[in-house]
C-alpha cells in the first residue's frame, strides 16, 4: 500500500464515522424525549359482525369504539377480527383509530392492536403499535400494552415524536 493510501483511509475513515455519529445525535435530538403514556379507556360499542362456526372455533370481525382518557386522550374506533376457541378464549387482531390528542398533540393516530380475550371471565390484554398519525401526531411513533376488565380497563405506552 502507498504512503500516500496509509494516511487517507484513515482520514476518510474518521471523517465517515464523524458524519455517522453526529447525524445519528441529530436525529436522537430531532427525534425529542420517549414520553411514557398512561391512562384509562372506555368501552362504549362492541359490536360483532360475519359470525361463523368451524367446529369448536368460532370466528367473527367486530367493531369497537371507546372514550380515551390520560396521555392519549378522543375517541377511538377499532375494527378487527377474532378466532375464540371453546374456552372462550380467544385472539383478535384489530386496526384502531383514534380522533383526539397525544400529550396535547392533536390529530389522528393509526394502531395496530393484537388481543387476547377472556369471554368467561371478560378481561383482555394486549399490545399496541403506532402505524401512522395525521396533523400534530403525523411524527408519532412507539408501542405500549392495555388490559381491561368489562368495559373499563388502562394503557401504558413508550412514545416518542420524530
Amino acid at each position: 500500500m502507498s504512503p500516500l493510501r496509509s494516511r487517507l483511509y484513515p482520514a476518510l475513515l474518521a471523517a465517515m464515522l464523524l458524519a455517522l455519529l453526529s447525524s445519528s445525535q441529530s436525529v436522537v435530538a430531532a427525534a425529542g424525549r420517549p414520553l411514557s403514556a398512561t391512562g384509562t379507556f372506555h368501552q362504549e360499542t362492541f359490536v360483532q359482525s360475519n359470525t361463523r362456526v368451524n367446529g369448536v372455533i368460532t370466528e367473527f370481525d367486530f367493531t369497537a369504539t371507546s372514550t380515551v382518557s390520560g396521555t392519549m386522550t378522543g375517541t377511538s374506533v377499532a375494527t378487527g377480527h377474532c378466532v375464540v376457541k371453546a374456552s372462550a378464549e380467544g385472539q383478535c387482531v384489530a386496526r384502531e383509530t383514534l380522533v383526539g390528542t397525544v400529550d396535547g398533540r392533536a390529530g389522528t393516530g393509526e394502531f395496530l392492536e393484537v388481543i387476547t380475550l377472556d369471554f368467561a371471565t371478560q378481561s383482555n390484554v394486549g399490545s399496541f403499535t403506532v402505524l401512522s398519525g395525521t396533523g400534530d401526531l403525523k411524527n408519532l411513533h412507539g408501542a405500549g400494552t392495555f388490559q381491561g376488565s368489562g368495559a373499563d380497563g388502562t394503557y401504558s405506552a413508550r412514545l416518542v415524536f420524530a
